[in-house]
């Protein structure tokens, strides 16, 4: 499919690296972005969240519903011990890298949002295995606390 964009969230990773750097995540802006370019449409943008019993969020996720995000969310873990309940989150790192790769042969170009590290090695994968493959990172929507270098930043 010529121009069209795959975007994954990794929200709790992206979350924290944004809120320990003072800074906030513009949803709205990010879908606008990506929904506003007249060569390439949007293909799929999906937002992957961990649901925990100690915090709502069933606003904030109709919120990126009624954006037009899709959810992949999991459940945090709970662990109990004779002292007290401990709610884990879990990983979605797989989830992203299989739903990447089960997708692959369906955009053009891959935005990953993260906040971690963890997918550099996908990306160092996706940039040598795709030749026409670009992803990008929003300065303003995001920072960037991993080395895989962006093709191009998008303000």
């Amino acid at each position: 499919m010529t121009g069209s964009t795959f975007i994954q969230v990794d929200l709790q990773n992206l979350f924290f690296a944004a809120r320990n750097h003072g800074q906030k995540i513009d949803f709205e802006k990010i879908w606008e972005h990506f929904n506003s370019r007249d060569n390439e449409f949007l293909n799929e943008a999906l937002v992957y969240m961990i649901r925990s019993q100690d915090f709502d969020s069933s606003k904030f996720e109709a919120k990126l519903k009624s954006i037009g995000y899709s959810l992949r969310i999991k459940q945090a873990l709970k662990l109990q011990s004779k002292t007290r309940i401990i709610y884990k989150q879990t990983n979605q790192d797989v989830l992203i890298t299989i739903d990447c790769m089960d997708k692959i042969n369906s955009f053009d170009k891959w935005v990953l949002m993260s906040g971690d590290g963890d997918f550099a090695d996908l990306c160092s994968y996706l940039k040598n295995a795709i030749n026409r493959l670009r992803y990008g990172v929003s300065r303003n929507a995001i920072i960037i606390t991993w080395r895989c270098m962006p093709t191009r930043y998008i303000s």
